[in-house]
């Protein structure tokens, strides 16, 4: 049986995830809907994250979400039809479409990148390096668990 004290500090550390989970969930969708005044969801949000700059095809950017090329199609229409990109057919080979976020895409994946950015800014302020190390690597370990655990499921043995 477990020490109350570890008891306790797992039970502590399950309602900080919880709480953060929900937060973070929560203020970043409401900061980024902000900034695109209620137009995108979180959903496409973070396909414009995942569209990176240069050359991407359909593929490779279902590919970096995990979803298919049709669920990307539905999604890339309706941020299309906002303005957040646009499709770009290639110049040697005219049956492969390249997706490029517009003025207005990069500036909502910038927004967002922001809400990181800040985010990483506020769990660091006032930690010495000691205690940046030791938060670092506790993320990583859980990170790791969450990667472990996303692998078991999608591949169950």
């Amino acid at each position: 049986m477990e020490e109350p004290a570890k008891q306790d500090a797992y039970q502590c550390l399950n309602q900080l995830f919880v709480d953060l989970f929900h937060e973070i969930l929560e203020i970043e969708e409401c900061s980024v809907r902000r900034a695109a005044n209620n137009s995108l969801t979180m959903s496409e949000i973070h396909t414009l994250i995942a569209i990176k700059p240069g050359d991407q095809n359909m593929s490779q950017i279902a590919g970096e979400l995990g979803v298919t090329i049709s669920t990307l199609t539905t999604a890339i229409n309706k941020l299309e039809a906002k303005g957040f990109v646009r499709r770009e057919r290639d110049k040697s080979d005219r049956r492969v479409v390249h997706i490029c976020l517009t003025a207005r895409g990069r500036a909502m994946a910038g927004a967002h990148e922001r809400f990181h950015r800040n985010m990483a800014k506020a769990a660091l302020e006032g930690l010495d390096s000691e205690e940046m190390r030791i938060l670092t690597a506790a993320l990583q370990r859980l990170s790791d668990f969450f990667y472990r655990e996303k692998e078991k499921l999608i591949h169950p043995e």
